[in-house]
């Protein structure tokens, strides 16, 4: 591909940021997508081509400890690790940056409750539309979701006990979850005796990483 006038040479299955879409295969680029560079800048596909070879040729895949994200060429093109644990996971979609930098955050955080959202998020990977999402609410307050999926609100909790059951009926109102997803409250510590009462209001008490994510990717 030709991009701002430098060649950069890539496999089909390798993510590049376009603005305003997320992460797209460079396979999928089409000629006039814009890409961004490290400062934000937009830089344009001016000319794409698939090369075949007769022979095999030497490719390197690797994997960046702790960043998701990296920049590439003279341009600092912004492309995915696509090595990451949180590309691939079923979608061609990665997450956006913004929601990886707040992970990086939480994963570094002092508070336990931090770290564990982070670590949630960093499993569910591309499932996740929004991380530590604040809602204006009308009452001129606001909301805060820990975890969004496409079709789960998830709160997330280490302690071993909860808001009372009644407290999540702002999950199901229309300004918190105007799509009326369903709510999971990610809980590993929560005692027992306080699950059937959460359950009862509509909330789905999930409390290890791999049922959560089994529970996510069948339903």
């Amino acid at each position: 591909m030709t991009i701002n006038g430098e060649v950069i040479k890539t496999t089909f299955e390798h993510p590049f940021y376009v603005k305003d879409v997320g992460f797209v295969e460079a396979g999928k680029l089409q000629i006039g997508d814009k890409l961004v560079d490290s400062r934000g800048n937009v830089l344009v596909v001016e000319e794409k081509k698939l090369e075949t070879t007769d022979e095999p040729v030497k490719v390197y895949n690797f994997h960046v400890d702790d960043f998701y994200t990296y920049h590439v060429g003279n341009n600092g093109i912004l492309v995915h690790n696509a090595n990451a644990s949180n590309y691939g996971k079923g979608t061609n979609k990665a997450l956006e940056p913004q929601i990886e930098k707040k992970i990086e955050k939480a994963l570094k955080s002092p508070e336990l409750g931090k770290r564990l959202e982070g670590e949630v998020v960093k499993e569910l990977g591309n499932d996740v539309v929004s991380f530590q999402k604040r809602i204006d609410l009308p009452s001129g307050r606001y909301g805060e979701i820990d975890v969004e999926t496409s079709k789960y609100i998830i709160e997330v909790t280490t302690g071993k006990s909860s808001k009372v059951p009644g407290e999540f009926a702002k999950y199901f109102d229309s300004a918190m979850n105007p799509n009326n997803k369903g709510v999971i409250l990610f809980a590993p510590n929560l005692k027992p005796t306080k699950i059937p009462g959460i359950e009862a209001v509509g909330v789905k008490v999930i409390q290890s990483l791999d049922e959560l994510l089994k529970f996510i990717r069948n339903n």
